[in-house]
Order: C-alpha cells, then sequence, then structure tokens
C-alpha cells in the first residue's frame, strides 16, 4: 500500500465513524452501510475492508471491546466484500436500494454468528427481537 492509500484509508474510516456519530441522535437514519457500498465499487474489495478494519477499530475504542464491536470486523468486511463482487449489478439506484435492504435484513443474522459461541438461545432471541429494526434501519 502507498502513503496515498494510507491516508485515504485513514480519511475514509474517519468519514463512517462521523458520520456515524453525526446521524445517531436521528432513529433508523444510517448511512454506513451505502457509504461501504459505494467504496466498495469505487475502490474494490481490498481497500475498503482495510477501511472497514480501521472503522471497527475506532468504534472499540469508544464502546470498548465487546460481542457487538468486533462483529463489526466480520459483518462489515463480509459486506464490502459482496458489494465488489456485486459491483456489476448494482447499475443503478433501484439495484443499490435493493442490495442495501437484503443487507438490512442480514444485518442482525450475521451478529447470530458472533453471538453464538456465547449463548445460542441469547442469539436466537437477539435476532428475532432486532429483524424489524434491522430492516427498517437499513432501508436507504
Amino acid at each position: 500500500m502507498t502513503t496515498k492509500d494510507i491516508v485515504l484509508v485513514g480519511l475514509l474510516a474517519a468519514l463512517l465513524k462521523a458520520s456515524q456519530a453525526i446521524l445517531s441522535f436521528l432513529p433508523n437514519i444510517e448511512i454506513v452501510s451505502l457509504l461501504i457500498l459505494v467504496f466498495a465499487i469505487k475502490l474494490g474489495a481490498k481497500k475498503t475492508i482495510y477501511v472497514t478494519t480501521v472503522f471497527s477499530v475506532l468504534n472499540m475504542l469508544i464502546w470498548g471491546i465487546n460481542p457487538a464491536s468486533i462483529g463489526y470486523f466480520g459483518v462489515w468486511g463480509a459486506f464490502a466484500i459482496a458489494c465488489s463482487l456485486l459491483k456489476g449489478f448494482i447499475t443503478n439506484e433501484f439495484r443499490a436500494a435493493l442490495i442495501l435492504g437484503l443487507f438490512g435484513i442480514c444485518f442482525g443474522f450475521l451478529f447470530v454468528i458472533v453471538y453464538l459461541p456465547i449463548d445460542k438461545t441469547y442469539a436466537i432471541t437477539y435476532w428475532l427481537n432486532g429483524i424489524s429494526f434491522d430492516i427498517i434501519h437499513h432501508m436507504p
């Protein structure tokens, strides 16, 4: 990675964290998924994974180490890879909205994988309690 790439990754991760923090007081407004989708299409999976990794580290520094903050590494990285692989499909706003909506539905389920080793009942309950919020929260 060049110095330019390192600076770009740092700035984009800061943009993700700042946008998340700035919009946190508004219910069901979430722009991180959209930005990661754009980054993955424009920069590719590798650089976007670096961005999401730095973003996840920033979240850990602010929120502390917990299953949710650890889960961010896998969830956002997997989303970056998926968006990069689907960039040929994401050719208009409707398809972008479709991908973001599907990710919204899957978001909570992906954290079930993180919580399963801790407590299976909690993992399933977590997902079932949050699925309606995930659907609304990640719809563009």
